[in-house]
């Protein structure tokens, strides 16, 4: 289905279109949401994502979002910035979301590795190690 008239009721202009499922639960006290979406394009302004799939499970959304599944577009565009091949993996570890993948940025393939925790208004990122080829050479 088209995203724009979704986008709408949130005072939002957005393209393209969405099909899958979002499933709210409580677990153990704490609201948890399930997602699953596909989509073949979504754009908003010069923002545009191009064949994506969202497999997740978001635990304790509103006060401490921890996240486990996976996250792929083929593309991801803003502007003359290019994205491409992008492939996270997201593991809860507790109150924080593990996160690894990879993605081409402007031509150059680049990997990382970590985690994020959201809480109290602050978003902390730790980043575990990381790596870009740049013309043949490897960055780590």
């Amino acid at each position: 289905p088209d995203i724009g008239p979704l986008a709408a009721l949130a005072g939002q202009t957005a393209a393209g279109d969405v099909q899958g499922s979002i499933r709210l639960s409580n677990d153990g006290g704490a609201p948890t949401v399930a997602i699953d979406m596909t989509s073949g394009s979504i754009s908003r302004g010069d923002l545009a994502a191009k064949t994506i799939a969202v497999n997740a499970l978001v635990a304790n959304y509103l006060k401490a979002p921890a996240i486990s599944g996976t996250i792929k577009a083929d593309t991801v565009t803003s502007g003359a910035t290019v994205i491409s091949g992008i492939g996270v993996d997201l593991k809860r570890d507790g109150d924080w979301t593990g996160f690894s993948g990879g993605a081409t940025v402007a031509g150059i393939p680049a990997t990382a590795e970590g985690r994020v925790k959201i809480a109290d208004g602050t978003t902390r990122i730790e980043i575990a190690s990381g790596d870009a080829t740049i013309r043949g050479i490897r960055a780590a």
